[in-house]
């Protein structure tokens, strides 16, 4: 495909993240796949299109899931920001938030590591639009407390901790917690 598109760069060779996303916008966009420039008889098949998008979902699980050194990386390259997140709800738990909703605007390459920090099941490369909502919600009575629900694009996540949905607020903090680096400064320099 490098050869075939004159993207023959480290960044276009490293991973398949360049191919997947050219592909994956022409697609969604009603677009032809892309043709060699000196022969646009020469162009991606939807096969190749669909073999890019098969490695690019194996690619992401293993980053974020099942490579041997997942919490480090996670720790490395998302640690603080999952941080973040916890202190956020630490300050609704603490009665110091009055927030009622709150918005980031993040990356495919932010999505992956908080996804595979939840435990999700099967992780397949984030498409474009994709989304993470943390819903907290307050309940009264016997039963009250703080609880969680966490959707990737609109859906409960289904996790090797089960679904994330109606669970307590400390249990998605205990989850989330081990991927927050103690010392990032050390971890970076390990």
């Amino acid at each position: 495909l490098g050869s075939l598109l004159g993207a023959t760069s480290s960044s276009w060779q490293a991973t398949f993240d360049h191919f997947s996303d050219n592909f994956q916008a022409r697609l969604c966009n009603g677009y032809e796949l892309p043709c060699d420039f000196t022969d646009t008889s020469n162009c991606v098949s939807m096969a190749q299109a669909d073999e890019v998008f098969r490695a690019g979902d194996w690619e992401w699980n293993y980053y974020w899931r099942t490579n041997p050194n997942v919490k480090e990386y996670i720790q490395l390259v998302e640690g603080l920001f999952i941080g973040e997140i916890l202190s956020h709800f630490q300050a609704i738990i603490d009665g110091k938030s009055k927030t009622v909703y709150s918005h980031v605007f993040v990356h495919d390459g932010d999505i992956g590591p908080v996804l595979g920090a939840l435990g999700i099941n099967q992780l397949r490369w984030p498409a474009m639009g994709s989304n993470i909502a943390f819903e907290i919600w307050r309940t009264e009575g016997r039963n009250s407390g703080l609880f969680a629900r966490v959707l990737y694009s609109g859906q409960p996540i289904e996790t090797i901790h089960g679904t994330l949905d109606w669970l307590p607020l400390e249990a998605l903090m205990d989850i989330l917690q081990e991927y927050v680096p103690a010392d990032i400064v050390a971890l970076c320099n390990a």
